[in-house]
């Protein structure tokens, strides 16, 4: 048995003797009836009552005060302080086992609410622990989920980019062979070739975009436009397509024009993505249109088809990226609806989906706040876009060590007038470089024995000054603030648009005159 607490011991100070008190007073009470007989009975229930509830230290107290009183108040002659009785010694004994055996009975019955306790925090420790453990397997069960999840997903994106990277090339590849073996037809096939390529190059131009708006570097360059003259150039880059699936294209621009602060790629891009989707879901002999209304200082312009139509569970999410219904059936990355989106509210606009069902077709309804100014001073978008001015014949040191690629750039810029000379690494284009004057360098960045990088920088030290141009396969932001750092006033991106190529190599050449004016 635990020995008392100390709140325990001022307890029994106050409740012992209060209780013998009171038996004490019960035996008087009852002493008509007992008389003399049983003077120490009363005194062993005190006893057994004392220890059980204070201890047994008590108890046994509790045991010598009741012989005293017991043989002092009860046993004759009465109120004498005698020599110890029989009854006395008996009570005495009885007590003191009494004592023993409650106290043990006391001991035993505490221990076992101290194990019943114990085996209870036990329990709630282990179900506590059990919780645990089971919200940590459904936590790694719903983690393995996730994971074996992402992995299908990543497979199945790395399946469907290799088919649509890989489709274009079959066209390409044939055209390239045809050419050889009809050399009559090779305008024809060249422009198969252009067009293939355009579109493998749009295809990546989608994933990096995906990766600027997800990351909010997507900058824009706003004027005022005419949304009308931006939509058809849309149409205009969709229109093969539109002729060859024998689609009935409708266009009610209503009461234009329609003037909207924007950057005339980007919202071209939104558009061309928002076509493109149509004539894609459209079955051959089916319609796609465009309409455009004002609506509370907006422009709305709805494009629409009689295509396959969305499901109603399908709605909320088309233009999430890589979502895509249909997808085995008609192809794609399920970028361009993410991508048009993201460019619509970029300008301030929203853009929304509706459709009746399954092959009932689709509609996708862009909203666009208008610009506040005065409409018909504005220029037109058209006559903005002024032709590009013809270089002054340049000495240009081209470093690229693909064969192909340099052959092609070569016969680009001699036929633009301008003297070339090729390196494929970087030892040779310095050599090169200490040789010859040069007004301009364009170099690939991915050389056999060193970086593009490196040659600007040692170009650099060595007290050159040419205006440079980078080109590369990366074309995140971080790879073109890093060729601007090395030393390149402009970096195109693979494959490089030839006239791009050549915009870039004047507005170079204008701004190192413009300086040394």
């Amino acid at each position: 048995m635990r020995e008392t607490t100390a709140t325990q011991h001022i307890s029994a100070y106050l409740i012992v003797p209060a209780l013998f008190v009171g038996t004490t007073l019960l035996r008087f009470a009852l002493d008509p009836l007992l008389g003399t007989q049983n003077p120490f009975t009363i005194y062993l229930a005190l006893v057994v009552l004392v220890t059980w509830f204070c201890g047994r230290v008590w108890g046994t107290l509790t045991s010598f005060v009741g012989a005293l009183a017991g043989d002092y108040f009860f046993v004759e002659p009465r109120y004498t302080a005698g020599v110890a009785s029989v009854g006395m010694v008996t009570f005495g004994a009885t007590a003191i086992a009494l004592v023993a055996l409650v106290g043990r009975w006391k001991a035993a019955e505490e221990a076992q609410r101290h194990m019943a306790r114990q085996l209870r925090e036990r329990n709630a420790q282990l179900d506590e622990r059990a919780g645990e453990l089971q919200a940590a397997t459904i936590s790694a069960e719903r983690a393995k989920t996730a994971a074996e999840e992402a992995n299908r997903a990543k497979n199945r994106f790395i399946a469907v980019l290799s088919h649509e990277l890989r489709t274009p090339l079959t066209p390409i590849l044939t055209a390239v062979t045809l050419i050889d073996r009809d050399p009559t037809r090779a305008r024809e096939y060249v422009r198969i070739i252009r067009r293939n390529v355009e579109l493998e190059a749009r295809l990546i131009d989608d994933l990096l975009d995906v990766s600027r708006i997800e990351r909010g570097k997507v900058e824009l360059d706003k004027h005022h436009v005419q949304l009308c003259e931006v939509i058809e150039r849309a149409i205009e880059v969709c229109r093969p397509d539109i002729d060859a699936r024998g689609l009935q294209f409708h266009v009610d621009f209503g009461p234009r024009p329609y003037i909207v602060n924007a950057d005339s790629a980007r919202i071209q891009q939104a558009f061309w993505n928002l076509l493109k989707n149509a004539v894609k879901f459209t079955p051959k002999g089916g319609s796609v249109g465009v309409r455009c209304d004002l609506r509370d200082d907006h422009v709305v312009v709805d494009v629409w088809d009689t295509g396959v139509g969305i499901e109603a569970r399908a709605v909320a999410r088309i233009f999430e990226a890589f979502t895509q219904e249909h997808r085995q059936q008609f192809g794609g990355l399920g970028l361009g609806l993410a991508i048009s989106k993201a460019l619509v509210e970029l300008h301030g606009g929203s853009i929304e989906a509706h459709s009746e069902g399954v092959n009932k077709g689709a509609t996708l309804t862009v909203r666009l706040p208008l610009a506040l100014s005065d409409r018909r001073r504005l220029p037109r978008a058209a006559d903005a876009r002024a032709p590009r001015a013809r270089t002054a014949p340049l000495h240009v040191l081209l470093v690229e060590d693909h064969g192909d690629t340099a052959e092609m750039m070569v016969s680009l810029l001699e036929l633009e007038g301008h003297r070339v000379q090729t390196a494929a690494d970087v030892t040779t284009a310095l050599e090169t470089a200490q040789r010859s004057a040069f007004d301009l360098l364009i170099s690939d960045l991915g050389l056999p024995d060193k970086s593009g990088f490196d040659l600007i920088r040692e170009l650099r030290s060595r007290g050159h000054t040419l205006p440079a141009i980078a080109i590369s396969g990366y074309g995140q932001e971080q790879d073109i603030d890093q060729s601007r750092a090395a030393g390149f006033a402009a970096h195109l991106i693979k494959p490089v648009d030839p006239e791009r190529l050549l915009t870039a190599l004047g507005s170079l050449m204008k701004d190192k005159a413009d300086h040394e004016r």
